[in-house]
């Protein structure tokens, strides 16, 4: 799973929890399970962060604006 669709996921789960007065309830394990998979995702080396910035870039340069 990439890292961008990681993000967009712990937004789902933020936006799908029960909210009151500015702020929400959100599933630990759920939000720790995803935590644990964008860490796993994240750059060892270098040149894996480098190619990480370079699909970041072609993401963004694929979305309408």
């Amino acid at each position: 799973m990439n890292t961008l669709q990681l993000i967009e996921e712990l937004e789902t789960l933020v936006e799908k929890s029960s909210g009151l007065f500015g702020k929400r309830l959100v599933n630990e394990e759920q939000f720790f399970g995803k935590i644990q998979q964008l860490r796993a995702s994240l750059p060892q080396t270098p040149e894996a962060a480098e190619q990480l910035k370079h699909e970041v870039v072609e993401s963004r340069n694929k979305q309408p604006k």
